[in-house]
């Protein structure tokens, strides 16, 4: 254990986690005096002890962590926390010091090496941190990495049990393919496979997704007569072999279902007892495309590949007494999340609202459950799975914002809720309109390609309460009775989802 790490520890220990709507306290590092600590990626207590015994006050930094040593930004923002009432000075320089002890600031850098001294000071004693950060030159062009073009195509099979089809090397992802498809592969480019996806599309897949064979690509896949079961609220699609495929949502009663590297195969579909239509329509060679009209309620959805063929199910808006609502913590144990300046790690903040947002469904008579009840790892495709499991028909994620490290940590502030689906952009505008008449302020409502609030299969949003980064946010972050203010927001937006 290196120097400093029980001080740390025995610190988040005393801070104490009660339930929300108990006043629940969020941990921070207790300062020493004449004491300087760092927060390290590297360290399992998430922070290092860099020397003791200065005379003046403790002093604390959270960013840039420890191992940050160069950067391309022209500045670097710095962050951290002292005792209230001293002060603190950067090269010299005197930065505002919050009511809490925390202090933020936008330092600028030359080109090459550069040396920062951070003090805190109270009398005559002083404490004092110095950094070295390398500004670094880059190119502003992106350097494209080996082209390599296949004079015929070649067959590619997609070996992952899906593979995000993207529009360009790293770019959007337009689609995915599911394991087995085969498609023609005309060209390389770094480490990025170039696939014809029909129609004079082309989509780009990770090489390490797809495997190249030896003959000639198979012609496109026939699509046969699709048939509809109301009762289950479901379709199938006829197909032989799997092609890459993605369902564009025109509304609860309109969708377009396309299939690359297909062609429709019958004129006839099996309507039943669906009370909609399906209209097939060849959309360009190689491309099929089905507009179901009608009938659906579609906001919920999937477009699953079986053996044989594509199963696309529906599902409607979800309501109160219809199922629980998922509150998804972001991050957690190994993943800490942005970092405040008084050294709030973004996983307890996410945590604590999270419960709060649950009493207050719950106060509602509505189930709520959370993806993780402590403090522990969970990757992004378990959160979905989780409430997918638990029945749930809505997903909120709950987070706390953070400004990039080359960026004035008081340029952001405020709320922000994303959303990527558009059932999703009806539940976030209304936690957006019940956090502004709650007297919140933020920047409203984007859409963001986001892991957990990309299934269809869920109406789903992930809500930036705050910005951990901005002192002023974060005063309030730590302060229970804003974060029970903010979770009847957020519980409010949700259940005017419900009852809509």
């Amino acid at each position: 254990m290196r120097p400093g790490h029980s001080i740390i520890l025995l610190s988040l220990a005393l801070a104490g986690a009660g339930r929300a709507g108990e006043g629940e306290t969020l941990p921070r590092p207790v300062l020493v005096p004449g004491t300087v600590v760092r927060l390290s990626q590297a360290d399992p207590s998430g922070y290092r002890t860099l020397r003791e015994g200065d005379p003046g006050p403790g002093l604390l930094l959270t960013f840039p962590p420890l191992e940050t040593t160069a950067t391309a930004d022209p500045a670097i923002r710095l962050a951290g926390r002292t005792e209230p009432g001293s002060r603190v000075l950067i090269n010299g320089e005197t930065v505002k010091l919050y009511p809490t002890g925390s202090f933020a600031a936008l330092v600028p850098l030359a080109e090459g090496e550069n040396s920062i001294a951070v003090t805190a000071a109270a009398g005559g004693a002083r404490t004092t941190c110095k950094l070295e950060i390398r500004r670094e030159r880059v190119s502003p062009l992106r350097v494209p990495g080996d082209r390599a073009g296949f004079g015929p195509p070649r067959p590619g099979r997609v070996t992952a049990g899906t593979a995000p089809v993207r529009s360009l090397p790293a770019g959007p992802r337009m689609l995915t393919a599911p394991g087995g498809t085969v498609l023609p592969v005309t060209g390389r480019e770094g480490d990025w496979f170039r696939a014809d996806l029909g129609g004079g599309r082309s989509g780009w897949i990770a090489a390490g997704d797809l495997e190249l064979e030896e003959g000639a690509p198979p012609p496109p896949a026939a699509v046969g007569s699709p048939g509809f079961d109301p009762e289950k609220s479901e379709a199938w699609f006829p197909l032989s072999v799997p092609v890459p495929a993605r369902v564009d949502y025109l509304g609860p009663e309109e969708v377009d279902l396309v299939f690359y590297r297909a062609e429709v195969g019958s004129d006839t579909v099996d309507l039943g007892e669906w009370e909609g239509i399906c209209l097939p329509r060849p959309s360009g060679e190689g491309t099929a495309l089905y507009r179901l009209r009608g009938g659906l309620d579609c906001h919920r959805w999937s477009l699953e590949w079986l053996p044989g063929g594509y199963r696309f199910r529906w599902r409607g808006r979800p309501r109160r007494g219809g199922g629980p609502v998922c509150l998804d913590p972001g991050h957690g144990g190994e993943q800490r999340g942005a970092v405040s300046p008084g050294g709030v790690a973004e996983k307890d903040a996410n945590l604590a609202l999270a419960r709060a947002v649950a009493a207050e469904l719950e106060k509602s008579g509505v189930e709520a459950f959370l993806t993780r009840e402590g403090d522990r790892t969970l990757e992004l495709a378990d959160r979905t799975r989780i409430a997918r499991e638990r029945g749930a028909g809505v997903f909120v994620s709950l987070h706390h914002n953070s400004v990039g490290a080359g960026r004035d940590p008081l340029a952001g502030s405020g709320y922000t809720i994303f959303y990527y689906h558009p059932p999703g952009r009806e539940l976030a505008g209304e936690i957006h309109r019940a956090l502004k008449a709650a007297g919140r302020e933020g920047t409203g409502v984007r859409r963001r390609s986001l892991a957990v609030i990309r299934p269809p299969d869920l109406v789903a949003a992930l809500v930036e309460t705050a910005y951990l980064s901005h002192p002023e946010n974060e005063a309030e972050i730590l302060d229970p009775a804003v974060r029970e203010a903010n979770a009847r927001a957020v519980a409010r937006g949700i259940l005017a989802y419900l009852d809509r």
